[in-house]
């Protein structure tokens, strides 16, 4: 089974990975380290994210598309995720991968994993807005390459580019919750309790180690008063506010399916 561990950037998806990772999940021997924004480290194994930034490459396009995304994979990337895909699941009969980008390409993965299962992360958009923007702002003072220092200021005053990247990157989340629920694991991470781990394990039969959350994940950290700091257009806050009410009403839906079975 192959756990691909989802959500928008800053939506918590490393500390769940890390706390995924503690519990006994493989998710990659050559993981991106720390920098200041992710201190404790963004556990994404540096080969998915290279197969994502080669399908942005062939695309002409990158993680901050402000408009939806339909790839067009090359048989050199598709063979390159197959053989990927192949040797982990040679060493390993439970593993998992973590990369925000993932969620641009779900449709893809769905395609060369044999046994997929998701676990999404949600956190409202204007919780992530105020996040990219704070990590923008860290960017822009440690970076020493000015063009690279002015790409992160143009973002971090940007926000309706970035709200409308969080709708891309969430409505093939949507989609997916509502056609296959069942693969489907949701978590809420401004409100999380108990194990993510043990989660798991009840629902999709994982083997983790029934961890509590308190071990690795700080809560407070996904809290935010972002309603200050965050300016939307008219338009782009009612279309994020749509997506995000649709994926809270698709997630309720799925857990009084589960209660009920």
């Amino acid at each position: 089974m192959q756990l691909v561990i989802l959500g928008y950037h800053r939506s918590g998806t490393s500390a769940a990975t890390q706390h995924l990772a503690r519990a006994g999940l493989f998710v990659g021997d050559d993981l991106l380290g720390a920098n200041a924004s992710n201190p404790h480290g963004h556990f994404e194994d540096r080969a998915v994210v290279a197969i994502h930034e080669a399908i942005f490459h062939e695309n002409g396009q990158h993680w901050l598309s402000p408009n939806p995304l339909v790839p067009i994979i090359s048989p050199m990337v598709r063979a390159k995720a197959v053989d990927y895909v192949a040797t982990r699941s040679a060493w390993h009969d439970v593993w998992g991968f973590k990369d925000p980008r993932a969620c641009l390409f779900v449709d893809f993965w769905r395609t060369v994993l044999p046994k997929p299962r998701f676990l999404i992360c949600l956190r409202h958009y204007r919780a992530c807005i105020d996040s990219v923007v704070r990590r923008a702002l860290v960017a822009v003072r440690s970076t020493a390459l000015q063009a690279d220092a002015q790409d992160q200021m143009r973002l971090s005053v940007d926000h309706d580019a970035i709200a409308r990247s969080w709708v891309c990157h969430m409505m093939p989340l949507l989609s997916l919750m509502r056609r296959h629920p069942e693969l489907v694991h949701t978590v809420d991470v401004s409100n999380l309790d108990g194990s993510i781990a043990g989660d798991l394990n009840r629902r999709f039969g994982l083997p983790l180690a029934d961890i509590p959350l308190s071990d690795t994940f700080d809560p407070e950290l996904y809290h935010s008063s972002a309603d200050a700091h965050v300016i939307l257009s008219r338009e782009t806050e009612a279309l994020a506010e749509r997506v995000w009410l649709a994926l809270l009403e698709t997630r309720a839906r799925a857990v009084k399916l589960d209660v009920a079975a």
